[in-house]
């Protein structure tokens, strides 16, 4: 009957409100994604690079300064990869937030 129709209409609408906001999350994540493995793939390049710099050469005393410069500037690059990490987390749970006030109001609207 009757309600049965407005059901099925009112199960169909939430259905298609939810593809479309499953979709535009899953393309954000994508894309987050997409920038942050390039940023640590740039990290671990730099680290490549300062392991190829640590050679036994930096054992000798009148390398100290070398090697206390290679120490400093791979000490740099973890702490910018961990702030790159904690960003990347923090923009994620934001995306998560934000698809889930867009979900909300396009299931209340109208209904106001």
């Amino acid at each position: 009957g009757i309600p049965d129709q407005h059901s099925s209409i009112a199960e169909g609408v939430l259905k298609d409100i939810f593809l479309v906001e499953k979709g535009l999350l899953e393309q954000e994540v994508q894309r987050q994604w997409s920038e942050l493995k390039s940023e640590v793939d740039c990290s671990e390049g730099l680290r490549k690079k300062h392991e190829a710099r640590l050679t036994p050469a930096l054992a000798n005393p009148n390398r100290r300064t070398d090697l206390e410069s290679l120490k400093a500037d791979e000490a740099k690059r973890a702490q910018a990869l961990v702030r790159t990490l904690e960003d990347a987390m923090q923009k994620l749970g934001t995306t998560f937030i934000e698809s889930r006030e867009r979900f909300l109001q396009r299931l209340t609207r109208g209904f106001e």
